[in-house]
């Protein structure tokens, strides 16, 4: 629904949902996403706006939101929120007791805990959202147990750590990516990115099992490490998780990271990045007359082709574009010699 004009680009504005000047139509539409949404015009009601872009993946949901002229109180949401304010202020209530979000916190709401979100007049945040099921199974695949009692977060999050940082970085990159992206990124990419946000979301964020994420893991096998280097090998073309590599080696995750760490000098998901490369290579050494970078790029899972051309250079010393080019020359001038290895 469109009904005001744009001023400025937005995240994720090619994944608009929502932008009105209707009360109550953005209090039916958090009505999805919220139990029993209030909502309380500041002011003239002739001011107020609302925008919402919504992209959902397969396990996560990510969402711009800007409001003006509007109090907003929102009863916990149906899935694991989390709210990075670019502009405004919201407060946060447990029970009676509300307490603002300072300038270094985010907000993390928990499905089945009674937390309150009041938000009052201009307001504008990027929002992570993250299936309960799916994220609860990842954590116990990086514990290496299963998870007895209801996962709760705290609702407000220090962002200044190293943990938090990383899953901010990881977040905003991937908004921007899917923002500016010429065309939709691979399934595998998706994939990925959604695993990579849903560990630093466990990571970066206190909940009532972040003790058993902090001790050092048990080390992995050596057969265990070997197993897992199989399993890329055989499915580097298809979607990888690192609960898949658990699932075949029998290791929690955190104890995969820990052992590839000292082991190899890099993580499980390194490993899988190194053997895509690997494979792009020789698919530009075997390249025909219409290949081109951003095909086999695609192909080989790498959705951001500036990183892709990086670690292409960084592991065989020139630029894919370089490696095609080289080619498709000895391709016209009729010189065909058998595939060599990048």
């Amino acid at each position: 629904m469109t009904d005001i004009p744009i001023q400025n680009r937005t995240a994720l504005d090619r994944f608009e949902v929502l932008r009105t000047t209707s009360v109550e139509t953005l209090r039916q539409s958090l009505a999805r996403k919220y139990t029993k949404p209030r909502l309380e015009p500041l002011g003239d009601r002739n001011e107020f706006q609302a925008q919402i872009n919504t992209c959902k993946l397969t396990n996560i949901t990510l969402s711009y939101a800007r409001f003006s002229a509007q109090r907003m109180i929102l009863p916990h949401p149906h899935a694991f929120m989390q709210a990075f304010l670019l502009r405004g202020n919201a407060s946060v209530a447990a029970g009676r007791t509300a307490a603002p979000v300072r300038p270094n916190e985010t907000i993390v709401l928990t499905p089945s805990e009674h937390n309150v979100v009041c938000v009052d007049g201009d307001y504008e945040r990027l929002g992570l959202v993250l299936k309960p099921e799916p994220l609860i199974k990842m954590l116990s695949v990086m514990i290496g147990t299963p998870i007895n009692r209801n996962l709760r977060m705290e609702p407000f999050q220090c962002s200044a750590g190293h943990a938090a940082q990383r899953l901010s970085r990881l977040l905003f990159h991937f908004v921007d990516e899917l923002s500016n992206a010429a065309a939709p990124m691979p399934l595998r990419v998706l994939g990925q990115v959604e695993q990579a946000l849903m560990i630093a979301f466990l990571c970066g964020n206190r909940h009532n099992y972040s003790h058993l994420l902090e001790p050092q893991p048990p080390s992995a096998s050596a057969w265990q490490v070997r197993r897992a280097e199989e399993y890329i090998e055989a499915n580097w073309d298809k979607p990888i998780r690192i609960e898949d590599i658990a699932a075949v080696t029998g290791a929690s995750g955190r104890s995969l990271y820990r052992t590839f760490g000292k082991s190899r000098g890099y993580s499980p998901m390194d490993f899988v990045r190194l053997v895509r490369l690997r494979h792009a290579g020789l698919m530009l050494h075997q390249a025909d007359e219409q290949t081109t970078v951003t095909q086999v790029a695609h192909a080989c899972g790498f959705g951001d082709l500036s990183r892709f051309s990086r670690d292409y250079r960084r592991s065989f010393g020139e630029r894919p574009s370089e490696t095609l080019h080289r080619r498709k020359g000895n391709l016209s001038s009729g010189d065909k010699p058998a595939p060599d290895s990048p």
